[in-house]
């Protein structure tokens, strides 16, 4: 696990087969700067060389600590929404109950008009 999220030519091969962008400075740097990298996708452009400008200006002050759970669930629950398995009604309901057995001191999701 160590050699998967900190070994730097690991996440430059990851980034090189997937165009991800991951955890390495250092490999995204190099990444930014190599002249002959570029997406298909992107008709050539180094997106890599975006993400690691902007990356460290991204602030975290207002993250909280139900983030990355509602986040995760929220994906997971609407992946079904999303694949026409589930109704919108469904998936909202579904989080709902989700998120709670999650964070049993949340009693209620309120969803925007």
């Amino acid at each position: 696990m160590y050699s998967l999220t900190c070994d730097s030519d690991i996440m430059t091969k990851i980034t090189e087969d997937t165009q991800d962008y991951t955890n390495s400075k250092s490999a995204m740097d190099a990444i930014a700067a190599d002249p002959s990298f570029g997406s298909d996708f992107l008709g050539g452009q180094n997106h890599i060389a975006l993400f690691a400008e902007v990356a460290p200006t991204i602030d975290m002050s207002n993250a909280g600590p139900y983030d990355q759970g509602c986040n995760e669930t929220f994906q997971s629950c609407f992946k079904d929404y999303f694949d026409g398995t589930v109704d919108l009604e469904t998936a909202k309901s579904n989080f709902e109950n989700q998120i709670k057995v999650k964070y049993p001191e949340l009693t209620s999701v309120e969803w925007p008009a």
